[in-house]
């Protein structure tokens, strides 16, 4: 039998708390919340690089949502640290 998930010390409910916070400061902060965008000088790249890293984003929340809300890993309030479903995030990142 495996530890569940809420048990384990890297991803304690403390740590995946934290964690989103600073996945959410990445999701709803500005274009300079990561510098390296600006420097981009032909526009399409830079467009396209934002769609790709927002899709990343999304798709690693949705990988941390369907975790946290699997009864399997032991999470007792889920819905508490996981507020937010993947279709909202895609929204907020306009994917």
């Amino acid at each position: 039998a495996r530890t569940p998930l809420a048990e384990q010390e890297d991803t304690s409910p403390v740590s995946v708390a934290e964690s989103l916070k600073a996945l959410f400061g990445l999701i709803l902060g500005s274009e300079t919340a990561i510098p390296e965008f600006e420097q981009m000088q032909v526009p399409r790249l830079r467009s396209e690089t934002s769609v790709q890293v927002a899709r990343s984003l999304a798709e690693a929340y949705e990988l941390i949502y369907r975790a946290i809300m699997d009864p399997e890993n032991g999470y007792t309030d889920p819905k508490s640290l996981a507020r937010h479903p993947p279709d909202q995030i895609r929204t907020i990142l306009g994917i």
